[in-house]
């Protein structure tokens, strides 16, 4: 079953997403994560939220319990500016491999607590609507995703 509804984002759109941002309780559970803002080009899309993550990585690798690869922490204290579109690019390949599920359940549940605290804290009226792949198969329903993450 698919849904096709679109709205053309906006600058007051734009607010409600910067509260998710500055919300506490979403940084308390996440403590690498420093900012959050829309993808750049994100106003071309009609389906999807696409948002990056201004990423900590040295918190990050100690909240997954997974070393950062030695090439991309040499990288970073060259205070390289750095950035992946995967969730686990920086960090050791065979403990990734080995947590893989892991990984994509974390970014799963960052995304699906970003659009709930969004639907929750932003007026019916003022949210956006999106096109919904609801796919009973594989439980698809998207509407906010981690584009990348940056240091």
């Amino acid at each position: 079953m698919s849904i096709y509804e679109t709205t053309k984002f906006g600058k007051e759109e734009i607010k409600y997403l910067e509260v998710i941002i500055n919300s506490s309780v979403f940084k308390k559970d996440y403590p690498f994560i420093k900012k959050i803002f829309l993808s750049d080009n994100f106003d071309r899309y009609v389906s999807i939220i696409y948002i990056d993550l201004v990423v900590d990585f040295e918190k990050y690798s100690e909240f997954l319990n997974i070393p950062i690869d030695e090439f991309w922490y040499k990288q970073l204290k060259s205070g390289k500016k750095l950035e992946f579109f995967s969730m686990g690019s920086l960090l050791e390949y065979d403990p990734v491999m080995s947590r893989i599920d892991d990984l994509v359940k974390l970014k799963f549940k960052i995304e699906t607590e970003i659009l709930n605290i969004y639907k929750t804290i932003v007026p019916k009226d003022k949210q956006l609507t999106f096109y919904e792949v609801q796919d009973p198969e594989f439980k698809f329903n998207k509407i906010i995703t981690i584009n990348r993450l940056i240091n």
